[in-house]
């Protein structure tokens, strides 16, 4: 599959990529013209299935990205928890629960930015407590 620049592989699954159309220089994946041309940033980290991206609302250079694929295939692939940039996906700063699994979906509260939620599925395939909401009421750091 190709378009304008960007060329990905047949089997590659995705669920949605964000570019913010009018700062194009604040993106997941470090967009430097208007979502044509793209470049590997999260590469260098533990685990490549990402789950969910989201942006600090109030800020865009705050990306947050939760690990794990959320989609269950038959081989699961686990994720490391949260990480979030402070230099719009530049580079990324592992920022927790690492026993939480698969990270299913990342909201940054609107009002407050510094409230974030995170809903984990755990691992499927082992019962524990390692899954549900959390809440962050410092940006991530706790």
């Amino acid at each position: 599959m190709s378009a304008a620049g960007l060329t990905l592989s047949p089997s590659a699954r995705r669920m949605k990529i964000r570019c913010w159309p009018d700062l194009p220089e604040a993106a997941f994946s470090n967009l430097l013209d208007g979502c044509i041309t793209w470049k590997p940033v999260f590469d260098n980290n533990f685990e490549l299935a990402v789950g969910d991206i989201e942006y600090d609302p109030q800020n865009a250079n705050i990306v947050y990205a939760g690990t794990g694929d959320p989609n269950m295939p038959s081989i699961v692939y686990n994720g490391n928890g949260l990480y979030k940039s402070i230099d719009a996906g530049e580079t990324w700063q592992y920022s927790g629960l690492d026993q939480a699994g698969i990270v299913a979906k990342v909201v940054v509260d609107p009002v407050n930015s510094q409230n974030l939620y995170v809903a984990t599925m755990g691992n499927p395939y082992v019962r524990d407590n390692n899954r549900g909401v959390y809440k962050s009421t410092d940006g991530g750091a706790t």
